[in-house]
């Protein structure tokens, strides 16, 4: 089986001893991607704003192998399940999330509905 690297100048270098894809035989394996420019520079905003700067990278790397996201099987979605999560319930917490709900001894789910049954307006 040939196996290949995969990059381009369109998304952030690889950091480290990465590649930003490996091409084995038919298959594609993409690095993760953090919400950095090609340049280099990181991107401020929110989560999205950040996940549009990812989703370029991940179409700019997909495009050098001459792909799409159309052709992706598989996207890390509890990675991405688990950003999200955090996103829309840090302002719970004061933080992040799940550390948070830590602290508070019990599982975030739980913490979350006692906060939104606490600040509950009628």
């Amino acid at each position: 089986m040939a196996i290949s690297f995969v990059s381009t100048d369109k998304a952030p270098a690889a950091i480290g001893p990465y590649s930003q894809a490996v091409k084995a035989g038919p298959f594609l394996y993409a690095s993760g991607q953090i919400p950095l420019r090609p340049d280099g520079t990181l991107v401020e905003g929110d989560i999205v704003d950040q996940a549009h700067q990812v989703f370029a990278n991940i179409k700019a790397i997909l495009a050098e192998a001459g792909l799409s996201l159309a052709d992706v099987v598989k996207p890390a979605e509890r990675r991405v399940r688990r950003i999200l999560w955090r996103s829309q319930t840090g302002p719970f917490y004061g933080g992040s999330g799940s550390s948070a709900a830590r602290r508070q001894g019990g599982n975030r789910s739980h913490c979350v509905r006692r906060r939104i049954m606490e600040n509950r307006v009628e």
